[in-house]
């Protein structure tokens, strides 16, 4: 289930930023959504921040919003590099690294890979995701295949431990399906999405080369 991937509007109801603006929209404008995730990773890499820059001004001189304009363009235009690998421990982790991918017409340059997280899927919270008032788990569970995998983020408020958010990715060796469901209240119908991640390479070599090195600092 190594390998790279990239959104396809093909397969896809939704997309990253309609899920940020159903939470917004729901009253849940606290939660830490796709720009607060991706960007800490983005920012580590010169050429990805000299892309945004670009974005932001091009936006800028039509008069559009930098941000949406921005937002649109990484989740569109970026490429998850996904692996799977037990710690020390034995646990199971995933990891992840992303980098930008410009269209041919730019001339189909590559930012360098800046990896954006490594968590077990043990259902410990994931302190990058910490908004103001809730907490995300991660829970991973096979699904009966030999060559499928699931995992599922909960999003809770931290006093009241109640569940407002639920995302499932399941990974196969030619896609990653990611779908969930944005809770208002308990009885009002949920905002619900699904979009698709295309496996478009196999896994870069040299990423693969790294696992493990963590747990041996």
């Amino acid at each position: 289930l190594f390998g790279v991937y990239m959104y396809s509007t093909e397969g896809s109801n939704s997309a990253p930023w309609k899920v940020d603006g159903a939470m917004k929209a729901y009253g849940l404008s606290n939660q830490v959504g796709f720009l607060g995730l991706y960007m800490p990773a983005f920012r580590e890499s010169d050429a990805s921040v000299s892309i945004i820059e670009w974005i932001k001004q091009g936006a800028m001189a039509r008069l559009a919003s930098a941000q949406d304009a921005v937002f649109s363009f990484l989740a569109t235009r970026h490429q998850a590099h996904v692996m799977f690998d037990p710690n020390s421990s034995g646990m199971l982790c995933t990891q992840i690294h992303v980098r930008i991918l410009l269209p041919q017409m730019l001339g189909g340059f590559k930012s360098p890979w800046m990896r954006l997280m490594k968590l077990p899927v043990d259902g410990s919270e994931i302190k990058e995701a910490r908004g103001v008032n809730s907490m995300v788990r991660l829970v991973g569970h096979w699904t009966g295949q030999e060559e499928e995998f699931k995992f599922t983020a909960f999003f809770c408020g931290v006093e009241d431990n109640i569940c407002f958010h639920t995302r499932t990715w399941t990974f196969t060796s030619d896609a990653i399906r990611h779908q969930g469901q944005v809770f208002k209240t308990a009885v009002e119908e949920p905002y619900r999405y699904s979009y698709l991640m295309r496996r478009q390479e196999e896994a870069d070599v040299t990423l693969v080369g790294l696992l493990g090195e963590d747990d041996e600092e």
